[in-house]
């Protein structure tokens, strides 16, 4: 890589409650690369720009959601897998996004939320995009951004 520092990164997931697995997936996929000869980083790359990230010269190793594949990085980077994610609540789903509200709103029926704010984890996620660009449709609802990229 011509003197370039090599990163990896695990950004689409990679909550201070799931660090400790990312790490932990990170130190297998670094083992087998060592075990056959590529050179890696031994630990991933953690905070920055995603889009930068994930044109950066010395990116070994990186994540990113369908949408941002599609839409942008295809011709940039070589697509390896699709790992599918388990978690309570999604068996046998290969996508799925929540709508929630808090406990406490009495609105049980999606039409009452017309005109309320949404909030969205990231905008460039087709897990937030797709749902989101659904319910303002309906709703015209405005978007509220958490944390994340800005579309």
């Amino acid at each position: 890589m011509s003197g370039e520092t090599l990163i990896a990164i695990l950004p689409m997931y990679d909550f201070p409650w799931t660090a400790a697995a990312n790490d932990a997936l990170w130190a297998a996929i670094s083992a087998r690369l060592a075990e056959a000869g590529v050179q890696s980083p031994t630990r991933l790359t953690r905070g920055g720009e995603l889009a930068v990230l994930w044109r950066h010269p010395g990116l070994i190793f990186g994540q990113a959601c369908g949408y941002p594949y599609a839409s942008g990085l295809r011709d940039a980077v070589t697509l390896i897998a699709a790992p599918e994610y388990s978690f309570p609540g999604c068996e046998d789903a290969s996508h799925r996004s929540f709508l929630i509200r808090r406990v406490s709103d009495s609105r049980r029926e999606l039409r009452e939320f017309r005109g309320a704010g949404a909030a969205l984890t990231v905008i460039t996620a087709a897990a937030a995009i797709n749902p989101e660009i659904n319910v303002r449709i309906t709703l015209s609802c405005r978007p509220v951004f958490l944390f994340g990229l800005r579309g």
